[in-house]
């Protein structure tokens, strides 16, 4: 059950192609309806529209869905209020979902550029921002760090969206033997459980 303070994991259907999740945060709980904060800026999401949630359930990673009853949009980040629908299903593979790294301000190096920002994480891919430009399916060297520690390997690009003059949003899909436990694969591994469970554990302390 989540509590206020509970970290949770929403998933907006129709956003994009990837489901990525959003991390947020319980504010209040009355009659069946939860209140709870986007923690990321500028996340568009509309009344009366149905969601995926993510959540530990007794240790279990979790699925439930549910309906958004009330948008606030003053601030950036928005406060919603939502009634969860479905029984949770537990989620076997994480591989699937992309989680935001946005509000982690993590780096990546891309081919010869340092310090591009990473936008989310899965076990077998990226997305990250960079101003130089390159070919989809071109496969670039790439390294991403987690706790200073770096992981690189071979990346192929799968996407390119301008998002504004000099900034590209490139979408990455690991190049490298899903058999290695090392370099990148192993990079991904680490930052996608570790996004997941810095969200979800928050009510424990964790930062």
């Amino acid at each position: 059950m989540l509590n206020i303070d509970s970290g949770f994991w929403i998933h907006i259907p129709g956003g994009s192609k990837d489901r990525i999740l959003r991390p947020a945060m319980i504010l209040g709980f009355n009659d069946d309806v939860y209140t709870a904060k986007l923690e990321e800026e500028g996340i568009r999401i509309k009344e009366d529209t149905y969601v995926f949630i993510y959540h530990e359930i007794r240790n279990v990673f979790s699925q439930q869905a549910a309906h958004v009853i009330t948008v606030d949009n003053e601030d950036l980040n928005p406060v919603i209020e939502f009634r969860i629908t479905g029984k949770p299903v537990s989620v076997e593979s994480r591989q699937a979902f992309r989680v935001s790294a946005v509000m982690a301000d993590l780096t990546a190096k891309l081919g010869d550029q340092d310090g591009c920002q990473l936008l989310d994480v899965s076990f077998s891919g990226f997305s990250a921002v960079a101003s130089a430009r390159h070919n989809i399916a071109k496969v670039l060297d790439v390294t991403l760090w987690h706790e200073d520690r770096a992981y690189s390997g071979k990346a192929s690009i799968q996407s390119a969206r301008e998002l504004a003059p000099g900034r590209i949003r490139y979408g990455f899909h690991c190049a490298e033997d899903k058999s290695v436990q090392s370099g990148i694969m192993k990079g991904l591994l680490l930052l996608t459980l570790g996004l997941q469970n810095r969200q979800l554990r928050r009510v424990a302390g964790t930062t």
